[in-house]
């Protein structure tokens, strides 16, 4: 009975170990297998798909095709984002790659009505930025008040993998 019930334990903790991904994400083929050709879901708004195009200067450039559903309509947009293969390891890890999805060559700031923040960590996992929920008193009461310096709470949502 003992030996039984011992393999039985053995074999959830194998069955659970070889199912957990990991990604070495300082390393370039583990940012690469993280992302290309896969599509995550962007809870609220619709879905992410990337596609690795080429690495150049120490960055990853992916092609992104964001499809947002605004209600009943959906529209895709064809954007781009460059990760670092390596983020120095000193005061940013490499366990976690942040990174904004962006049209091509676009210069300034632009007001977009879906999430363009995302962090990536080394299980596989997808992150995106929520927009703040803060007033400005709340803000004013943070920062000029009690002198915070980062008075923004931030939320990260989980994209899951679809």
């Amino acid at each position: 009975m003992k030996k039984t019930y011992s393999i039985l334990i053995l074999s959830f903790f194998l069955y659970f170990a070889g199912n957990a991904q990991k990604y070495d994400l300082s390393e370039k083929e583990g940012i690469i297998s993280a992302l290309h050709k896969k599509t995550f879901i962007v809870p609220n708004y619709g879905e992410i798909r990337f596609k690795y195009d080429e690495s150049e200067y120490g960055l990853l450039k992916f092609d992104v095709e964001y499809t947002v559903n605004n209600g009943r309509i959906k529209k895709t947009y064809d954007l781009s984002t460059s990760i670092p293969e390596s983020n120095g390891g000193f005061h940013m890890p490499d366990y976690i790659k942040g990174f904004s999805v962006s049209k091509k060559a676009e210069l300034g700031l632009v007001k977009r009505e879906y999430p363009t923040s995302f962090e990536l960590l080394e299980n596989g996992e997808l992150y995106f930025r929520d927009k703040p929920n803060q007033t400005f008193k709340e803000y004013y009461e943070t920062t000029i008040k009690k002198g915070n310096i980062n008075p923004w709470k931030i939320n990260y949502i989980l994209c899951p993998l679809k």
